[in-house]
């Protein structure tokens, strides 16, 4: 999933959201190569997606079918009804249909230095980190980007919308600075 300058990650296995659960579970193996350590971790969905920016591995809660072509999500992802009200082709509600998967709304971070893991929900499953830089949180929700500074490495502070648009702002995935 993972293999930067400072830790890989690798999967054990993942596990479908049974009856009465909410979501499956993603295991696996992080290996930090600044400490030289293996650890185990274990995170919310059975296809989750991942990034990671320095000691942040970031990513989304999401079940899917990937990995076993039985699963049918139990029902559409939070916020269909906001996303319907805008006319998008190739709409996430569209992918999620073929692709089979189910994003709750909920975005993470996990420090792989000193452990701390960190949860929020959007309620919305068109959701997504798109930066992590000097302690900045960078994410969109459905047409929104919003910004959250990163409290003592332990929890965020106030979000601040930076710009609402529902033409261009679903289509962004990552985000960088330049010069």
């Amino acid at each position: 999933w993972v293999n930067d300058e400072q830790q890989t990650l690798l999967t054990t296995k993942y596990v479908n959201p049974l009856q009465n659960e909410d979501y499956g579970q993603f295991y696996g193996l992080l290996y930090n190569k600044q400490t030289n350590n293996w650890r185990e971790i274990e995170f919310k969905g059975n296809t989750p997606n991942m990034m990671t920016y320095g000691h942040w591995l970031t990513g989304l809660v999401q079940d899917g079918r990937d990995f076993d072509e039985h699963f049918v999500a139990k029902q559409p992802s939070p916020g269909k009804a906001t996303r319907d009200s805008v006319k998008i082709e190739d709409s996430f509600d569209e992918k999620s249909l073929h692709n089979g998967f189910y994003c709750p709304g909920i975005l993470y971070l996990f420090n792989t230095n000193t452990e701390k893991y960190i949860e929020w929900t959007t309620n919305q499953g068109d959701s997504e980190i798109l930066l992590v830089q000097d302690e900045v949180v960078y994410y969109r929700v459905f047409d929104a980007i919003y910004k959250v500074p990163i409290v003592n490495g332990e929890g965020l502070g106030d979000s601040e919308l930076l710009v609402k648009d529902n033409t261009i702002v679903p289509f962004i995935h990552w985000a960088f600075f330049g010069k």
